[in-house]
This record gives C-alpha cells, structure tokens and sequence, in this order.
C-alpha cells in the first residue's frame, strides 16, 4: 500500500475525518472538503484564480463550516465510503505511475479527477461547479520545475521527461520519465555504467518506454503545459542541486540528475534491478568493483574498526567474504557506536547477540577453511550494494566520508534474511531505524 505524504496527503484524511465525525462515513464531500481546506492547497488555489467563492463551494457539498476548524476530532477514522477507497485506490495508482511511494495532494486531485468524485462531484454539479474539471486544473497548474537552477542539457532532458509524463497521460513528472530522458541523451557516466553492465542505452530505453506505455522511438508531443515532479523526483531533484553546489556549480547538470536519480531512484530503480540486475547505486560508486574489495579511504575511522571487526568476523565463521550479518556483527561490536546503543535501547546486550549471530553463521562445512584474518576481504554481492547506498547517504548529508551510521541504515532499508533472523532473536529493526534517525546516529 502507497502512503500519504507528510508534507500534503498525510494531512488530507485528518481534515476529512474531522469533516466526517458526525455522520460516522466518510464520503467524497468530506475528502473534496478537505482538499479545499488543505493550507496552501492546489484546489482552493484554482478556485480563486478562477474567482469562484469556496464558502459557495463548500454549501455545495454540504460539509458544515465547523468541520473545517472544529476543535478535536472523534476518536479514530471514520469508514470511508466505497467512493472514497476508489480514488484512493486511484491516487494508489497515480503515484505508482511517477514512482513515488507517497500519496500526496496532487495524487488525490488527480484521482477525483479520473473518478469524477462520486456523491461530491454530484453536489458540485448541481451548484455549477465541474469537480473532475477543476481538479484537473488543479494538478496542471500545481508547482512546476523551478527555473534557472540548471545547465541547457539538462533544462532539455526535464522537457524531455515532462513530454514524456504527458504522452503516458501520467499527473506527475516521475523518476522513470526522467531516466528515459538521459538514455536518450547519456552523460558519460551513464555510458561508461552501462558499457561496463553490458547492456545498450537504445535497448534500455526501448524497453522503459513499454514499461510506461509509450510507442517506440525517442518523439513526445509538445505543448499541454509541465506536469509537476512527483516527490521521488523532487527529492532527487534536491540532491542533484546539492551535488552541483557541492562542485561548486551554479546550475545542476545531467550528471548530477543522474547522481539525484542514483539516491532516490524509487520506481525506475527497482524496474532496473528486477529486470537488468542493475543497481543505480553503482553509477557513481568509488566502491572497487574489480577485486571486490573496500576501499579504505571511503570510510571514517569508526566505520574502519566495524569494517575491520566485520573481516575478523568473517573469518572466524569460514567465510572468505564478508556478508550482512558479519557486516552487522562488525558494527555491534564498536562499543558507544550507534548499533550497540540502540541495542542497548531495546534492553539487549550487544555482545551477547554478536556471540549468537556467530554461532547461527559458523559455515558447516566451506570448501576452504579460513584460519586467519585476511588484511583485506572480498564482499557479497547484497554487501557491495549495501555499501554503495551508504555512500549515497553520505552524499546526500554531504558528509566527507561513510560512517557506521551510513551503513547501519544502508543495512536497515535491506536486511534481507539476517533482519529475519534478527527479529527472531528479539531485535526490533523497525525501531532500531526509527531510532537511528532521531537520535542523528
């Protein structure tokens, strides 16, 4: 299930709820209430661009004024009426289409807009009103792409995506429009990346625009206005910019889009792992694919020792490599270090679940026993991606070098088989990143 957005969805159903407590269902007038009411909203802003009065509109829908600022809200949600759950099924879906994993405002008009907005859109109608219209004005007019604040190649490479989101009929601008984009033009570090995976950006990108439902070759229509970036984009949006002033740039480039892309990929980046076996992560990785093995500059001194321990670790269970739970038994064992206190934040001895992970992944029987500790260990292949999205999060802080905090997030967001095992010996992963987050590491 998609979730709401903090920044606009999230604050929708509340206000909807609230709008909602006396009748005990909550419908489609209560949610277009709630839009309307939303501070800052897309649809009251259409509203009085157009110069039509929203205390009119909402005598239309026949919310009461109260609900909009009445003081508590009844315990719990309202039932959503069945028109309610389709256009959030369909707001599901909107979002899905520009790879975002939130649903926020712009998702929800957009969903009324298809749905037409049930019992709502009916009041609305009978007042003079087009519901399904002006959501539609709503999304276009939202907040576009900020201006000047990129180089000319990749200005055409966000038209290109833009074209690209209006073709497949999609509300919002997503990171899989913006991929296509620089396939049809790719930086050179999207080149090398893809020479080196063996796979042709043409291919590639033939092969993304069926997934998106677009006809072959490289044409969009032009015109119909600049859909708004989904907020997947906009947040690889916000670290591409970043990136570029890191650099000392005034204006972010297509390889800085692509650095964005890297860290906060959401739809496209799945789609190229489950069906290429390409990490994004890998684009912009310092990490050495060739002998597989860490680079020691990439890390600050507390994230060598963990590294350091993960090694011994390694060895001491027969593996030649390190793999998740020797990375996580590396960390553990950094006393004061942000594994170890957030287990002891959860009542657990972090010595004591080192010694039980080490008995659970002594190998049986490897084909080489491995007697000594190695100055340096190759990696698994989930480790190696583990590390390249701590570098990403280190990048996007702008921190100078990996931390145990990089990693131990980087291992949280994919525990794989280890967080079962960990869960299973009592360690709560979902608050140890809660945890992890607001306690800064």
């Amino acid at each position: 299930m998609v979730i709401f957005s903090g920044d606009e969805g999230r604050a929708i159903i509340p206000l909807a709820a609230r709008a909602a407590r006396d009748g005990g269902v909550l419908g489609t007038p209560h949610l277009v209430a709630a839009l309307l009411d939303a501070e800052g909203g897309l649809l009251g802003e259409a509203l009085r661009a157009r110069g039509m009065p929203a205390d009119r509109l909402r005598q239309a829908l026949g919310v009461p004024s109260e609900g909009r600022n009445g003081a508590g809200a009844a315990p719990g949600v309202p039932e959503p009426s069945r028109n309610v759950l389709e256009i959030i099924n369909l707001a599901e879906e909107e979002a899905k289409k520009t790879g975002s994993r939130c649903i926020g405002e712009r998702e929800l008009l957009a969903a009324v807009a298809r749905h037409g907005g049930g019992a709502a859109g009916s009041l609305m109608a009978l007042a003079g009103f087009d519901l399904a219209g002006l959501a539609r004005a709503a999304v276009a007019e939202g907040k576009t792409f900020p201006e000047g604040e990129y180089s000319p190649e990749a200005r055409l490479a966000i038209e290109r995506a833009a074209a690209a989101a209006r073709s497949c009929g999609a509300a919002l601008v997503g990171t899989p429009h913006l991929f296509l984009a620089l396939l049809e033009c790719p930086p050179p570090e999207l080149d090398r990346f893809l020479a080196a995976s063996g796979v042709e950006p043409a291919a590639l990108a033939d092969s993304l625009r069926r997934e998106l439902g677009l006809p072959p070759g490289g044409e969009h229509p032009a015109g119909g206005g600049s859909p708004a970036p989904s907020p997947n984009l906009e947040e690889a949006l916000r670290i591409a910019w970043q990136a570029a002033a890191s650099a000392g740039r005034a204006q972010a480039t297509p390889a800085d889009l692509l650095r964005g892309l890297a860290a906060r990929g959401g739809r496209v980046a799945r789609w190229l792992a489950e069906r290429f076996g390409l990490e994004l992560a890998g684009v912009f990785s310092r990490f050495s694919a060739a002998d597989g093995e860490f680079q020691e500059e990439l890390f600050d001194p507390e994230a060598r020792r963990a590294l350091a321990e993960a090694r011994r670790r390694a060895a001491l269970t027969g593996w030649r490599e390190i793999r998740t739970p020797h990375l996580f038994m590396g960390l553990c064992s950094v006393r004061g270090g942000p594994a170890a206190r957030l287990l002891l934040a959860q009542g657990i001895d972090p010595d004591k679940l080192v010694e039980s992970l080490q008995a659970l992944f002594c190998a049986k029987d490897p084909s080489e026993k491995v007697r000594t500790v190695p100055d340096r260990a190759a990696v698994s292949e989930r480790v190696r991606r583990l590390v390249q999205r701590a570098e990403l999060l280190c990048a996007a802080e702008g921190a100078q070098a990996v931390s145990q905090r990089h990693l131990l997030a980087a291992l949280l967001e994919e525990p794989g088989e280890t967080g079962l095992i960990l869960e299973r010996l009592g360690v709560s992963l979902e608050r140890m990143g809660r945890d992890l987050w607001g306690s800064g590491g």
